[in-house]
Protein backbone atom coordinates (compact mmCIF):
# COMPACT_ATOMS: atom_id res chain seq x y z
CA UNK A 1 0.00 0.00 0.00
CA UNK A 2 1.44 3.33 -1.07
CA UNK A 3 1.70 5.60 2.08
CA UNK A 4 0.44 9.16 1.85
CA UNK A 5 3.31 11.79 1.14
CA UNK A 6 4.28 13.47 4.81
CA UNK A 7 2.88 17.06 5.12
CA UNK A 8 5.92 19.59 5.00
CA UNK A 9 6.81 20.57 8.60
CA UNK A 10 6.05 24.17 9.19
CA UNK A 11 9.05 26.73 8.91
CA UNK A 12 10.40 28.31 12.17
CA UNK A 13 10.88 31.82 12.41
CA UNK A 14 13.71 33.30 10.41
CA UNK A 15 15.88 36.01 10.95
CA UNK A 16 14.95 37.36 14.37
CA UNK A 17 18.14 36.98 16.23
CA UNK A 18 21.62 39.11 15.91
CA UNK A 19 24.14 38.03 13.58
CA UNK A 20 21.21 35.59 11.94
CA UNK A 21 22.77 36.94 8.09
CA UNK A 22 26.38 35.75 7.13
CA UNK A 23 28.66 38.16 7.50
CA UNK A 24 29.42 39.49 3.57
CA UNK A 25 33.48 40.47 3.07
CA UNK A 26 33.25 41.92 -0.75
CA UNK A 27 35.05 45.21 -0.52
CA UNK A 28 33.37 48.42 -2.06
CA UNK A 29 33.35 48.45 -5.67
CA UNK A 30 35.63 51.34 -7.78
CA UNK A 31 32.38 52.59 -9.06
CA UNK A 32 30.72 53.18 -5.78
CA UNK A 33 34.15 54.55 -4.17
CA UNK A 34 33.83 57.28 -6.99
CA UNK A 35 30.61 58.08 -6.10
CA UNK A 36 30.92 58.42 -3.13
CA UNK A 37 34.08 60.52 -2.95
CA UNK A 38 32.50 63.25 -5.03
CA UNK A 39 30.80 66.36 -3.08
CA UNK A 40 27.75 64.83 -1.60
CA UNK A 41 26.29 67.84 -1.34
CA UNK A 42 26.05 68.62 -4.98
CA UNK A 43 25.92 65.39 -6.19
CA UNK A 44 22.24 65.53 -4.12
CA UNK A 45 21.22 69.16 -5.24
CA UNK A 46 22.28 68.14 -8.80
CA UNK A 47 19.52 64.99 -8.37
CA UNK A 48 17.24 67.03 -6.21
CA UNK A 49 16.64 69.61 -8.94
CA UNK A 50 15.94 66.47 -11.49
CA UNK A 51 13.57 64.83 -9.67
CA UNK A 52 11.93 68.17 -9.16
CA UNK A 53 11.33 68.93 -12.80
CA UNK A 54 10.62 65.11 -13.31
CA UNK A 55 7.72 66.02 -10.58
CA UNK A 56 6.56 68.86 -11.95
CA UNK A 57 6.55 67.06 -16.08
CA UNK A 58 3.33 67.60 -17.65
CA UNK A 59 3.54 64.18 -19.30
CA UNK A 60 2.55 62.64 -16.22
CA UNK A 61 -0.96 64.14 -16.21
CA UNK A 62 -1.42 64.21 -20.26
CA UNK A 63 -0.61 59.83 -19.95
CA UNK A 64 -3.27 59.69 -16.76
CA UNK A 65 -5.73 61.66 -18.83
CA UNK A 66 -5.28 59.98 -21.81
CA UNK A 67 -5.72 56.84 -20.07
CA UNK A 68 -8.95 57.91 -18.46
CA UNK A 69 -10.56 58.96 -21.81
CA UNK A 70 -9.37 55.39 -23.23
CA UNK A 71 -11.10 54.04 -20.75
CA UNK A 72 -14.09 56.07 -19.82
CA UNK A 73 -16.54 54.17 -22.72
CA UNK A 74 -16.14 51.13 -21.24
CA UNK A 75 -16.24 52.30 -17.42
CA UNK A 76 -17.86 55.25 -17.26
CA UNK A 77 -17.24 55.60 -13.51
CA UNK A 78 -13.45 55.29 -14.06
CA UNK A 79 -10.63 57.70 -12.14
CA UNK A 80 -6.96 57.76 -12.75
CA UNK A 81 -4.60 58.92 -9.74
CA UNK A 82 -0.86 59.38 -9.82
CA UNK A 83 1.66 58.03 -7.68
CA UNK A 84 5.32 56.45 -6.77
CA UNK A 85 8.42 58.61 -7.20
CA UNK A 86 7.21 60.91 -9.81
CA UNK A 87 4.64 61.93 -7.07
CA UNK A 88 6.60 62.63 -4.35
CA UNK A 89 9.81 63.77 -6.17
CA UNK A 90 12.58 61.68 -5.99
CA UNK A 91 12.39 59.95 -9.40
CA UNK A 92 15.13 59.97 -11.87
CA UNK A 93 14.44 60.53 -16.17
CA UNK A 94 14.13 56.75 -16.37
CA UNK A 95 11.43 56.11 -13.55
CA UNK A 96 8.08 55.17 -14.77
CA UNK A 97 4.66 56.96 -14.30
CA UNK A 98 2.55 54.61 -11.99
CA UNK A 99 -1.18 55.10 -12.23
CA UNK A 100 -3.88 53.95 -9.73
CA UNK A 101 -6.90 53.09 -11.90
CA UNK A 102 -10.13 53.19 -10.21
CA UNK A 103 -12.88 51.61 -12.61
CA UNK A 104 -15.87 51.45 -10.27
CA UNK A 105 -15.09 53.50 -7.12
CA UNK A 106 -13.13 50.65 -5.43
CA UNK A 107 -10.72 53.28 -4.07
CA UNK A 108 -11.45 52.42 -0.70
CA UNK A 109 -11.05 48.72 -1.49
CA UNK A 110 -12.84 45.87 -2.36
CA UNK A 111 -13.70 44.17 1.20
CA UNK A 112 -17.04 42.70 1.38
CA UNK A 113 -18.06 43.66 -1.91
CA UNK A 114 -17.85 40.74 -3.77
CA UNK A 115 -19.65 42.52 -6.77
CA UNK A 116 -16.63 44.70 -8.21
CA UNK A 117 -14.34 43.68 -11.01
CA UNK A 118 -11.13 41.59 -8.86
CA UNK A 119 -8.06 43.41 -9.79
CA UNK A 120 -6.55 39.87 -12.11
CA UNK A 121 -9.75 40.20 -14.07
CA UNK A 122 -9.13 44.00 -14.14
CA UNK A 123 -5.34 44.01 -15.54
CA UNK A 124 -6.50 41.20 -18.11
CA UNK A 125 -9.27 43.38 -19.11
CA UNK A 126 -7.94 46.69 -19.89
CA UNK A 127 -4.96 44.75 -21.39
CA UNK A 128 -7.38 43.73 -24.03
CA UNK A 129 -9.03 46.88 -24.46
CA UNK A 130 -5.61 48.94 -24.87
CA UNK A 131 -4.49 46.92 -26.85
CA UNK A 132 -6.77 47.86 -29.68
CA UNK A 133 -6.27 51.80 -28.78
CA UNK A 134 -2.74 53.04 -30.71
CA UNK A 135 -1.77 55.33 -28.33
CA UNK A 136 -0.51 52.48 -26.01
CA UNK A 137 1.32 49.30 -26.09
CA UNK A 138 1.53 46.29 -24.19
CA UNK A 139 4.83 45.48 -22.42
CA UNK A 140 4.13 42.45 -19.67
CA UNK A 141 0.37 41.27 -17.62
CA UNK A 142 0.70 40.19 -14.60
CA UNK A 143 -1.68 38.70 -12.48
CA UNK A 144 -0.06 36.53 -10.17
CA UNK A 145 1.99 38.93 -8.03
CA UNK A 146 0.86 40.40 -4.79
CA UNK A 147 -0.62 43.55 -6.54
CA UNK A 148 -1.53 42.34 -10.45
CA UNK A 149 -0.16 44.94 -13.01
CA UNK A 150 -0.14 46.23 -16.53
CA UNK A 151 2.65 47.25 -17.45
CA UNK A 152 2.42 49.85 -21.02
CA UNK A 153 4.43 52.59 -23.02
CA UNK A 154 2.41 55.63 -23.86
CA UNK A 155 3.77 56.01 -27.73
CA UNK A 156 3.87 59.81 -27.94
CA UNK A 157 4.90 60.37 -24.89
CA UNK A 158 7.51 57.61 -24.91
CA UNK A 159 6.85 56.83 -21.46
CA UNK A 160 6.66 53.48 -19.09
CA UNK A 161 4.03 53.14 -17.20
CA UNK A 162 2.82 50.68 -14.49
CA UNK A 163 -1.15 50.45 -13.77
CA UNK A 164 -2.87 48.85 -10.97
CA UNK A 165 -6.32 48.56 -9.85
CA UNK A 166 -6.33 46.86 -6.01
CA UNK A 167 -7.06 50.15 -4.39
CA UNK A 168 -6.35 53.65 -3.17
CA UNK A 169 -3.64 52.65 -0.67
CA UNK A 170 -0.29 53.39 -3.37
CA UNK A 171 -1.96 56.77 -3.65
CA UNK A 172 -2.04 57.70 0.16
CA UNK A 173 1.42 56.44 1.04
CA UNK A 174 2.79 58.88 -2.06
CA UNK A 175 0.85 61.93 -0.61
CA UNK A 176 2.33 60.67 2.41
CA UNK A 177 5.51 60.76 1.62
CA UNK A 178 5.48 63.89 -0.80
CA UNK A 179 3.79 65.43 2.77
CA UNK A 180 7.17 64.26 4.79
CA UNK A 181 9.16 65.08 2.22
CA UNK A 182 7.60 69.02 1.89
CA UNK A 183 8.21 69.51 5.94
CA UNK A 184 11.81 68.48 5.63
CA UNK A 185 12.96 69.21 2.06
CA UNK A 186 16.58 67.44 3.21
CA UNK A 187 14.88 63.96 3.68
CA UNK A 188 13.88 64.44 -0.01
CA UNK A 189 17.53 65.05 -1.13
CA UNK A 190 19.27 62.14 0.85
CA UNK A 191 16.67 59.81 -0.74
CA UNK A 192 17.70 61.09 -4.38
CA UNK A 193 21.35 60.69 -3.05
CA UNK A 194 20.63 57.05 -1.80
CA UNK A 195 18.79 55.84 -4.98
CA UNK A 196 21.41 57.11 -7.26
CA UNK A 197 23.99 55.35 -4.71
CA UNK A 198 21.93 51.70 -4.98
CA UNK A 199 22.94 51.01 -8.49
CA UNK A 200 22.26 47.43 -8.20
CA UNK A 201 18.12 48.34 -7.25
CA UNK A 202 18.04 45.36 -4.75
CA UNK A 203 16.20 47.40 -2.37
CA UNK A 204 13.13 49.05 -3.81
CA UNK A 205 12.89 53.16 -4.66
CA UNK A 206 9.87 53.15 -1.93
CA UNK A 207 11.93 50.79 0.30
CA UNK A 208 14.62 53.81 0.70
CA UNK A 209 12.10 56.32 1.40
CA UNK A 210 10.90 54.77 4.16
CA UNK A 211 14.00 54.31 5.38
CA UNK A 212 14.96 57.57 5.50
CA UNK A 213 12.10 58.65 6.56
CA UNK A 214 12.13 56.38 9.51
CA UNK A 215 15.77 57.39 9.93
CA UNK A 216 14.64 61.21 10.08
CA UNK A 217 11.69 59.80 12.65
CA UNK A 218 14.32 58.36 15.24
CA UNK A 219 16.15 61.89 15.18
CA UNK A 220 13.11 63.66 16.11
CA UNK A 221 13.31 65.21 12.68
CA UNK A 222 9.99 63.74 11.28
CA UNK A 223 6.58 62.91 13.19
CA UNK A 224 5.48 59.34 13.34
CA UNK A 225 2.77 58.39 11.04
CA UNK A 226 0.88 57.17 14.34
CA UNK A 227 1.24 60.64 15.64
CA UNK A 228 -0.58 61.93 12.58
CA UNK A 229 -3.70 59.76 12.90
CA UNK A 230 -4.48 60.84 16.54
CA UNK A 231 -7.15 62.83 15.12
CA UNK A 232 -9.70 60.61 13.92
CA UNK A 233 -11.51 63.13 11.81
CA UNK A 234 -8.42 62.70 8.95
CA UNK A 235 -9.25 58.48 9.05
CA UNK A 236 -9.45 57.14 6.00
CA UNK A 237 -10.11 53.14 5.79
CA UNK A 238 -8.97 51.44 2.91
CA UNK A 239 -9.97 47.77 3.81
CA UNK A 240 -8.66 46.90 7.14
CA UNK A 241 -6.14 49.89 7.17
CA UNK A 242 -5.89 53.81 8.29
CA UNK A 243 -4.34 55.65 5.19
CA UNK A 244 -5.69 59.17 6.50
CA UNK A 245 -3.36 61.75 8.31
CA UNK A 246 -3.01 65.23 9.48
CA UNK A 247 -1.07 67.65 7.48
CA UNK A 248 0.31 69.79 10.34
CA UNK A 249 3.30 72.20 10.29
CA UNK A 250 6.69 72.17 11.84
CA UNK A 251 5.56 74.83 14.25
CA UNK A 252 2.78 72.72 15.24
CA UNK A 253 4.15 69.63 15.15
CA UNK A 254 7.23 71.06 17.40
CA UNK A 255 9.89 69.49 14.79
CA UNK A 256 12.69 72.01 14.07
CA UNK A 257 13.68 72.36 10.47
CA UNK A 258 16.27 70.27 9.71
CA UNK A 259 19.70 72.65 8.24
CA UNK A 260 21.92 69.49 8.51
CA UNK A 261 24.34 68.94 4.77
CA UNK A 262 23.89 66.64 2.74
CA UNK A 263 27.12 64.82 3.19
CA UNK A 264 26.63 64.67 6.81
CA UNK A 265 23.17 63.41 6.73
CA UNK A 266 24.35 60.70 4.21
CA UNK A 267 26.79 59.41 6.41
CA UNK A 268 25.01 59.54 9.31
CA UNK A 269 22.27 57.33 7.48
CA UNK A 270 24.96 54.51 6.63
CA UNK A 271 26.05 54.33 10.09
CA UNK A 272 22.60 54.10 11.16
CA UNK A 273 21.72 50.99 9.06
CA UNK A 274 25.25 49.83 9.04
CA UNK A 275 26.33 49.34 12.70
CA UNK A 276 23.97 47.17 13.53
CA UNK A 277 24.27 48.76 17.48
CA UNK A 278 22.07 48.60 20.57
CA UNK A 279 19.50 50.87 19.73
CA UNK A 280 18.68 49.80 16.11
CA UNK A 281 19.58 46.37 14.06
CA UNK A 282 18.11 45.87 10.52
CA UNK A 283 19.05 42.29 11.71
CA UNK A 284 16.72 41.82 14.36
CA UNK A 285 14.57 44.89 13.98
CA UNK A 286 11.75 46.63 12.25
CA UNK A 287 11.89 49.84 10.16
CA UNK A 288 8.57 51.15 11.16
CA UNK A 289 7.33 54.91 9.63
CA UNK A 290 4.37 53.97 11.90
CA UNK A 291 6.27 54.44 15.24
CA UNK A 292 9.06 56.33 14.30
CA UNK A 293 11.18 54.67 16.61
CA UNK A 294 13.89 52.13 17.94
CA UNK A 295 13.12 49.20 19.64
CA UNK A 296 10.37 47.56 17.22
CA UNK A 297 11.86 43.78 17.20
CA UNK A 298 10.49 41.30 14.54
CA UNK A 299 10.27 38.97 17.32
CA UNK A 300 6.94 40.59 18.64
CA UNK A 301 5.19 39.59 15.23
CA UNK A 302 5.86 36.04 15.85
CA UNK A 303 3.25 35.09 18.27
CA UNK A 304 -0.56 33.87 16.57
CA UNK A 305 -2.18 35.59 19.45
CA UNK A 306 -0.78 38.95 18.34
CA UNK A 307 -0.38 39.78 22.38
CA UNK A 308 3.26 41.14 21.59
CA UNK A 309 2.38 43.55 18.35
CA UNK A 310 2.68 46.60 20.20
CA UNK A 311 -0.77 48.08 20.81
CA UNK A 312 -0.79 51.25 19.17
CA UNK A 313 -0.85 48.35 16.18
CA UNK A 314 -3.95 47.65 17.05
CA UNK A 315 -5.47 47.27 13.36
CA UNK A 316 -2.46 44.88 12.97
CA UNK A 317 -3.49 42.89 15.84
CA UNK A 318 -7.14 42.23 14.38
CA UNK A 319 -5.48 41.29 11.44
CA UNK A 320 -2.83 38.80 12.49
CA UNK A 321 -5.76 36.79 14.84
CA UNK A 322 -8.07 37.41 11.68
CA UNK A 323 -5.76 35.90 8.89
CA UNK A 324 -3.37 33.25 11.75
CA UNK A 325 -4.80 30.15 9.23
CA UNK A 326 -4.53 31.29 5.68
CA UNK A 327 -3.15 29.33 3.83
CA UNK A 328 -2.09 32.35 1.17
CA UNK A 329 1.33 33.59 2.86
CA UNK A 330 0.88 36.84 0.26
CA UNK A 331 -1.44 37.68 3.25
CA UNK A 332 0.42 37.58 6.03
CA UNK A 333 3.32 39.98 7.34
CA UNK A 334 6.66 38.35 6.23
CA UNK A 335 8.31 39.50 9.71
CA UNK A 336 11.06 36.57 9.55
CA UNK A 337 13.14 37.99 6.45
CA UNK A 338 16.06 39.32 6.36
CA UNK A 339 15.53 43.17 6.09
CA UNK A 340 11.67 44.22 7.94
CA UNK A 341 10.18 47.76 5.97
CA UNK A 342 7.08 47.79 7.39
CA UNK A 343 4.35 49.82 4.82
CA UNK A 344 3.57 52.80 7.04
CA UNK A 345 -0.45 52.25 6.39
CA UNK A 346 -0.68 48.51 5.27
CA UNK A 347 0.69 47.47 8.52
CA UNK A 348 0.84 43.53 7.32
CA UNK A 349 3.21 44.79 4.40
CA UNK A 350 6.84 44.26 4.55
CA UNK A 351 7.86 46.30 1.10
CA UNK A 352 11.82 44.30 1.50
CA UNK A 353 10.21 40.82 1.83
CA UNK A 354 11.36 39.97 -1.71
CA UNK A 355 15.06 40.63 -0.69
CA UNK A 356 16.99 37.84 -0.05
CA UNK A 357 20.00 36.63 2.70
CA UNK A 358 22.81 37.16 0.17
CA UNK A 359 21.39 40.53 -0.96
CA UNK A 360 21.00 41.66 2.81
CA UNK A 361 24.55 40.56 3.84
CA UNK A 362 25.84 43.07 1.26
CA UNK A 363 23.54 46.01 1.89
CA UNK A 364 24.48 45.60 5.64
CA UNK A 365 28.68 45.55 4.14
CA UNK A 366 27.85 48.52 2.28
CA UNK A 367 26.50 50.50 5.04
CA UNK A 368 28.96 49.98 7.27
CA UNK A 369 31.75 50.44 4.70
CA UNK A 370 30.23 53.43 3.08
CA UNK A 371 29.71 54.97 6.98
CA UNK A 372 33.84 54.41 7.32
CA UNK A 373 34.83 55.80 4.02
CA UNK A 374 33.28 58.90 3.47
CA UNK A 375 35.00 61.51 5.50
CA UNK A 376 34.75 62.11 8.99
CA UNK A 377 31.63 64.77 10.15
CA UNK A 378 29.87 66.42 12.58
CA UNK A 379 27.31 64.01 14.25
CA UNK A 380 23.54 64.93 13.88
Amino acid sequence: MKLPPERPSAVGPKYLEQNCIPKNMEYLSKKVKTFLSKDANEVARKLHFESYYIQQDQRNVMVMMDLTRALQPYFPLTKCYLFGSRTFGTASFESDIDIFTDLENNYCGRKGNTAKLDPRKSVQLIAALLERNPLWRILCVTTSARIPLLQVIHKSCNLKCDISFTSGLAHCNSSLLNYLFDLQPNCRALVCYIKNWNSDSSLTGYAIALMAVFFFQCYNLLPSVHRLQNDLRAARNIDDWNAGFTTHTLTQLGIPPCTVPISTLTKQFFAFYGDQGPNFSLETDVVCPFLGRCGIKKSMFHATDASEIPKEMHRLRSYTCEHKNDPNRLNLFAYDRPFVIQDPFELCHNVAKGLNECQAAKYLRKFHQCSIFQPSLNDL
